[in-house]
């Protein structure tokens, strides 16, 4: 692991490593999961196949700012929030 790490502190401004840099960032941001779009990233997808199930009650354990609160009032009409 050693060497490894020579050859890239000893090669930080080569564009083939500049480039390999800018893919590990965006595969651990893929992986990460950092995409809040709920369209983009499955969650609105997901809320449409779950409201075809028709739930009456949905927890919403999250703390931020009632975002996906309104999105799950949005997609599934008949649903209370606790």
């Amino acid at each position: 692991m050693g060497v490894l790490r020579t050859v890239f502190r000893r090669n930080t401004h080569n564009s083939f490593f500049k480039a390999l840099a800018g893919f590990e960032r965006s595969m651990n941001r893929f992986y990460e999961n950092k995409n809040y779009d709920s369209k983009s990233n499955g969650e609105e997808l997901l809320l449409k196949k779950l409201a075809k199930l028709n739930p009456r009650i949905v927890f919403d354990g999250g703390a931020n700012i009632g975002k996906y609160s309104k999105l799950l009032r949005i997609t599934i009409k008949r649903l209370v929030l606790k």
